[in-house]
């Protein structure tokens, strides 16, 4: 409801203006709309000690958790909130991960923009110590590790095709590298393709060649593949940097 506001009247007896009765009407009216708005209940109606964050509260008798010795710990739900507050929060993700985030405990920091989706936020896992980004809501956290950092060359030539697309699904960048041939004649190139753009590697130079695959860097989510160009060849060898 809009505001009630009480009619004083005219100055100096207040001629004209609410009885005491609807006077004090208004003032119990615009208090009620407060508490409700708040989260309040009970009988009497009583504020929480910590104000939801649903209800524009920071879930914790600390101002948005700093200053204290925890802080603040949120929900799942509460993580994708247009009414999360910038601040200091704690999480534990569900098992199996959550929004790119694998299952584990996070401090999350948050820094909310003018809109409703721009929230940035960092989340360092308390177990691993990785850190995870993401600048808006609506996507998942990202990974922060540079591309080499724990991660390994694998031998992944039993699960792959040439000319079949595959898509990484590892939330990191990854890296492919391989060997195909003998090649079907000297002008035989090698292909590796990420989304659309397509990289050419060795040309065969002489027919029954072994040539390199390009060893590109395939963003996370990204679809790619390998193929022969300008004739044949077999997958002789394909690894992975995961």
């Amino acid at each position: 409801m809009s505001k009630q506001v009480i009619n004083l009247g005219t100055a100096p007896t207040g001629v004209g203006g609410d009885t005491p009765r609807s006077a004090f009407t208004k003032a119990q009216s615009n208090f009620d709309e407060i508490y409700t708005a708040l989260g309040g209940s009970g009988a009497p109606v009583s504020l929480p000690a910590a104000l939801p964050v649903a209800n524009g509260g920071t879930g914790s008798t600390h101002a948005f958790g700093l200053g204290s010795l925890t802080s603040v710990p949120i929900s799942i739900s509460d993580l994708d909130s247009p009414t999360l507050a910038t601040g200091m929060y704690s999480l534990v993700t569900a098992s199996g991960g959550t929004r790119g985030l694998p299952f584990g405990t996070y401090n999350l920091w948050v820094n909310r923009f003018n809109n409703t989706t721009s929230a940035g936020q960092i989340a360092i896992s308390v177990n691993t110590g990785i850190m995870y980004v993401r600048h808006l809501q609506t996507v998942s956290f990202t990974d922060t590790r540079s591309l080499g950092l724990s991660q390994s060359w694998v031998d992944v030539t039993s699960s792959r095709a040439l000319g079949t697309s595959y898509t990484n699904t590892t939330g990191r960048p990854i890296q492919i590298a391989g060997i195909i041939g003998p090649t079907s004649s000297a002008t035989t190139v090698a292909l590796a393709s990420v989304g659309s753009t397509t990289v050419y590697g060795n040309y065969a130079g002489v027919a029954g060649n072994y040539i390199s695959l390009p060893q590109v860097i395939v963003p996370p989510g990204a679809v790619y593949s390998a193929s022969a160009g300008n004739g044949t060849a077999a997958l002789v060898n394909w690894r992975e940097l995961i």
